[in-house]
């Protein structure tokens, strides 16, 4: 366990009658800073993602999470407890990034009334995307310049030359 009793006595045995006193004891119970992340999985642009701040080894549900990031759709905390007593908080991010958003850094801060000061994590955006103004051309003999596709279609004979350039 993370708590202990101490118990204060007092003895005077050179005065008469002697003295000897014992408290009722006092309980302290220490808390560790908890172990706090963040979890964010193939961000992909255009499809909403959630980011996932956990805050484990927490005594009491007395908790806020507070996200920067790039807007501010968060869930409230939910909570589960632990075989020891503690607490796992944990609060969701939603989020629908965009290209220009990645290498963003994201902090969650987690705020407790036993902390001295929030515990916050950071994690980079890290998006991904298809590319960005794809430019495809084509040449029909070897010896033609690359020609862009005006449309989705280009006719080709069976057994000829198709040359395509992203």
């Amino acid at each position: 366990d993370t708590f202990s009793i101490f118990t204060c006595v007092v003895k005077v045995p050179t005065v008469f009658p002697p003295i000897h006193e014992k408290g009722q004891g006092t309980r302290i119970q220490v808390y560790d800073l908890p172990e706090i992340y963040i979890r964010g999985d193939n961000l992909v642009a255009g499809h909403e993602s959630i980011l996932t701040c956990s805050g484990k080894g927490l005594y009491d549900k007395d908790i806020s999470f507070t996200w920067t990031c790039t807007s501010t759709n968060i869930t409230a905390p939910t909570f589960e407890t632990d075989s020891n007593g503690t607490q796992l908080a944990t609060s969701h991010y939603k989020i629908v990034p965009k290209v220009e958003d990645n290498g963003t850094v994201c902090s969650c801060q987690i705020n407790h009334s036993t902390f001295r000061r929030p515990v916050v994590n950071t994690i980079k955006l890290n998006i991904m995307y298809g590319p960005q103004d794809l430019l495809i051309t084509y040449r029909l003999k070897a010896v033609d310049i690359y020609r862009p596709i005006n449309n989705s279609i280009i006719f080709v004979a069976a057994d000829s030359f198709l040359e395509l350039n992203c």
